[in-house]
């Protein structure tokens, strides 16, 4: 008797291994047929070198990235800029200070709030006339034969 196993992978069919089951022992077993699936090794093969190409750009990539930092820290850490203590060096930083502690301290929102409110009605009341500001006599010539 002998059995035969059909083994479908992917989709792709035509695999058939045949064993010699009944066969007395010590005879030459069944000659194998080839292997007409797809080629696992030569796909794990392609993929560990797209991979170690990756992994080579991006090792290259950091390096990049790390001279480039340390170019860069070079730079700033050389760019000659020194405290200005001439005496308009000073007053400037005085007035920055102060201008940095009045920003910090005050609320400057809230005020800036409340102004716009109050210019609001400011403006509505200018609509407004004032009883003791109307104009008494007309603005227009007067008729001519009246």
């Amino acid at each position: 008797m002998q059995l035969l196993l059909t083994i479908d992978l992917l989709g792709r069919s035509g695999t058939t291994i045949s064993q010699n089951a009944s066969a007395p022992p010590g005879s030459p077993p069944a000659a194998p047929q080839p292997w007409t699936g797809p080629d696992y090794n030569a796909r794990l093969s392609a993929a560990q070198q797209a991979f170690n190409a990756a992994k080579s750009a991006i090792d290259q990539a950091v390096r990049s990235f790390h001279t480039a930092s340390k170019q860069a820290a070079a730079a700033s850490s050389d760019d000659h800029l020194k405290n200005d203590t001439s005496l308009f060096g000073r007053f400037t930083h005085w007035v920055e200070s102060g201008a940095h502690w009045i920003a910090q301290r005050v609320p400057l929102g809230a005020i800036s709030g409340l102004l716009a409110k109050v210019a609001a009605v400011a403006a509505l009341l200018s609509f407004i006339p004032v009883l003791g500001q109307v104009p008494t006599r007309s603005p227009l010539p007067p008729r001519q034969g009246a």
